[in-house]
C-alpha cells in the first residue's frame, strides 16, 4: 500500500479550521492521534485520507486528489481531446513506426530519434498525430530506397 502524503491544500484548510476553531496544539496532536490511530500526533505526517478525515470532522470540505493516478482514464482523455490532444492507440503507432524502421538493414534507434527530433522538435512523438508524421516520412524515406535507380540519360 503506497502513502500518499497530506498536501498543501490540506494543510491551509487544516490550520484555517483549527485556528476557527480556537484548537491549542495539545488538542489537535490528540484529535491527530485519534484520526491516525496512534501513529503520528503531527499533521505534517498525515496520509491524504487521514487528512480529509481530520478536514470533515473540522466541518470543512475534503479535498479530491487531482494526482494522474487518481483521476480516471476517460476523464483525462476528455481534457486531452478538449486541449486538442489526438492519443488514439499510440502503441500501435509505435509498434508500425518500429516495424517500418527496421524493415532497412543498418538503421538504428539514434537515427529514429534523430529524425523525428528534426521533424517534431522532441523525441518520441507524443500523438498519435505526430507519429503519423513520422511514420509516413519513413514510408517515404523506404520507398526511395527501395526503387531502382533511374539511369542517366
Amino acid at each position: 500500500m503506497s502513502f500518499k502524503p497530506r498536501d498543501l491544500e490540506q494543510n491551509k484548510a487544516i490550520h484555517a479550521l483549527l485556528g476557527k476553531h480556537g484548537f491549542d496544539k495539545e488538542a489537535k496532536a490528540e484529535m491527530v492521534v485519534d484520526i491516525t490511530g496512534g501513529r503520528t500526533e503531527s499533521t505534517a505526517e498525515m496520509s491524504f485520507d487521514e487528512a480529509n478525515v481530520m478536514i470533515k470532522r473540522l466541518g470543512g470540505e475534503a479535498i479530491h486528489d487531482t494526482s494522474p493516478a487518481a483521476v480516471k482514464r476517460r476523464t483525462r482523455q476528455y481534457h486531452h481531446q478538449k486541449a486538442g490532444v489526438v492519443n488514439i492507440d499510440i502503441a500501435a503507432s509505435k509498434k508500425k513506426l518500429a516495424e517500418l524502421w527496421s524493415a532497412v538493414p543498418g538503421r538504428t534507434d539514434a537515427g529514429l530519434s534523430a529524425l523525428a527530433t528534426r521533424m517534431l522538435k522532441h523525441y518520441p512523438p507524443r500523438t498519435t498525430a505526430e507519429y503519423g508524421k513520422v511514420i509516413e516520412a519513413v514510408k517515404a524515406m523506404n520507398a526511395r530506397g527501395s526503387a531502382p535507380p533511374k539511369e542517366a540519360a
